[in-house]
């Protein structure tokens, strides 16, 4: 019998051979999946799990299954599937050799296998995203039916203030006014009190005054001996002057109003994602992508000649393409059949450090010599972000953000001991830096800078190489450290684990490159090992990247090699 992945294979078999032995099989357990012959089937029925084996007639496996067409002969039912041309495909297609080398699958297998996930939908959808919507559409009922007793408390404590303020006013202006009947008496008792002087003198003036009149008209004698009285009178007393008060009232501005009245915090509406819900996509995730299973055995799909001596990063884009950089100032974009399509130069000759490309497809690189975080648009290179630290690795995440490794020394310096975070930037501005977990402890080890690399995964985590730490940091999109591995599973007699790269698949995986094993760790998106893929003892792995079609993209140190790795059925 021939193999499946055989060109030009008809699977429609006309014998299906027995699970155990030899013989025609016309069972089979639904459970367990397996073809039985009737001698065989009591034995299978009794081996574990007991109770638990669905044995059914085999014509009845894919049963119901409705009947299609070949749309290139009519004539014919499609018993099967071109896996690379989406068809449906009959006996004539294959004879044909329409489809000759392509991968083949009954459309039997298909259709379970989407009734299966249909079922699997439903039956989240029913117990798990429905019933979150009810409860948060409760919640937003009860803000809602609480917003006017809210509203009505606030109003009533704003009335409140202004009495309260109102009654303030008051007080202060009686007091003003008390002031000024006080200030009022003691003016009027001190200027009655200088008038009393100035009417003394006068009357003492009008008494001498009539005296020297009585005098003259006399011709006494006592004018021989008459002396002077003027200067009694020409040394006045102080004269007491009162210059009425006045009252200039101050401007009332509106902002000095609220400020006088208290802080008022209006109700918000505030858009959040429930942390539930995060959790529900991170299972819808799971349920997702189980379809593609890992190979036992990855294969080699291309192989592919740099232009580097030492190619050091790789990033994809779309299913055919990748930037490619390397130990010299020049960056690459080269597809599968090892095309160089572009190349372009960095301005100030050094190499390139981390790369990533946003969602419009458009490069980024970071460059550690200038500091600056440069775009590839167009064949162009423009500095796109100057960085508050020395930048290695760089994620272009899927909300637009961009999230770079930052190290206060160049790592040219080498500072064993340097402070290593992540900045998150939005546009050219820094918005958040990450350096401590929720207890305050810091995330990433002390340690030579350039050795952060970041990848985003599917269900919003961010993945971490940190090579001074030799581990792979898992971190939650609220900032909290969910997992962390430390290559506990390197091939047998391995050496330490160093990783070097990291990137993550549409199915969730985490893969990443450890150049001193040679070899790629596969880890599902808890951080937990699933297999290792692995590339030769002198490959020395470094940059990995994952294409739009889960093959992955791998550049070799010492060979000079990219090579692409399809590692999914």
């Amino acid at each position: 019998m021939a193999s499946r992945d055989d060109p030009g294979i008809v699977f429609s078999q006309a014998l299906i051979i027995c699970q155990d032995c030899s013989n025609k099989a016309k069972l089979f357990c639904k459970n367990c999946e397996v073809n039985l012959c009737r001698k065989c089937v009591g034995q299978h029925m009794l081996s574990p799990p007991l109770k638990e084996h669905d044995v059914i007639k085999y014509s009845h496996k894919h049963s119901g299954i409705p009947k299609i067409v070949c749309p290139t002969h009519r004539e014919h039912r499609c018993d099967l599937n071109c896996q690379e041309c989406h068809v449906p495909i009959c006996i004539e297609c294959i004879a044909s050799m329409a489809h000759s080398s392509h991968k083949i699958k009954q459309i039997a297998e298909i259709f379970e296998e989407h009734e299966d996930v249909i079922v699997k939908e439903t039956v989240f959808l029913e117990g798990k995203i429905a019933p979150e919507y009810v409860r948060i559409m409760e919640w937003m009922k009860r803000d809602i039916r609480d917003l006017p007793k809210n509203n009505v408390r606030l109003k009533s404590k704003l009335s409140e203030q202004a009495r309260r303020l109102h009654s303030t006013i008051d007080r202060i202006v009686n007091k003003r006014c008390a002031d000024l009947d006080v200030m009022m008496t003691r003016d009027v008792t001190r200027m009655k009190k200088s008038l009393l002087e100035f009417q003394n003198l006068l009357d003492a003036i009008r008494d001498v005054i009539q005296t020297n009149k009585e005098l003259l008209k006399a011709r006494r004698s006592e004018i021989l001996s008459y002396q002077s009285k003027i200067d009694k009178f020409t040394d006045m007393p102080l004269q007491s002057k009162i210059r009425s008060g006045s009252f200039t009232p101050a401007k009332i501005r509106d902002e000095e109003i609220y400020s006088l009245l208290g802080n008022l915090s209006p109700p918000t509406t505030t858009i959040s994602e429930q942390a539930s819900m995060k959790q529900i996509k991170e299972q819808i995730v799971r349920l997702q992508f189980r379809q593609r299973k890992l190979l036992t055995r990855p294969k080699l799909t291309a192989t592919i000649d740099t232009e580097y001596k030492v190619p050091y990063e790789v990033n994809c884009i779309g299913n055919d393409q990748a930037w490619v950089s390397g130990n010299t100032d020049a960056l690459s974009r080269v597809n599968s059949a090892g095309s160089v399509l572009e190349r372009v130069r960095t301005p100030c000759g050094s190499s390139p450090y981390g790369l990533a490309v946003t969602k419009d497809g458009d490069l980024l690189y970071t460059d550690n010599t200038t500091q600056n975080v440069y775009v590839v648009k167009n064949g162009k290179v423009e500095a796109l972000i100057r960085t508050q630290g020395y930048p290695s690795g760089i994620c272009s995440t899927s909300a637009g953000d961009i999230f770079v490794a930052l190290s206060n020394q160049s790592y040219t310096e080498y500072d064993w001991n340097d402070s290593i975070r992540v900045g998150k930037y939005c546009g050219a501005s820094l918005t958040q830096e990450m350096q401590f977990d929720e207890n305050n402890q810091q995330i990433f080890e002390n340690g030579y800078s350039s050795t952060l690399r970041i990848t985003e995964n599917i269900n919003g985590d961010f993945c971490y190489v940190d090579y001074n730490a030799n581990e792979v940091i898992i971190i939650s999109p609220q900032g909290n450290v969910k997992s962390t591995y430390a290559g506990h599973n390197v091939p047998t007699g391995g050496k330490t684990f160093g990783p070097h790269s990291i990137t993550t698949d549409r199915q969730g995986h985490i893969l990443v490159s450890d150049f001193k094993n040679a070899c790629i760790h596969i880890l599902n998106m808890d951080g937990r090992f699933l297999s290792a893929i692995e590339c030769g003892g002198s490959s020395r792995p470094l940059g990995v990247s994952v294409d739009s079609e889960d093959r992955l993209w791998v550049v070799e140190g010492n060979s000079r090699k990219l090579i692409i790795i399809q590692y999914l059925d």
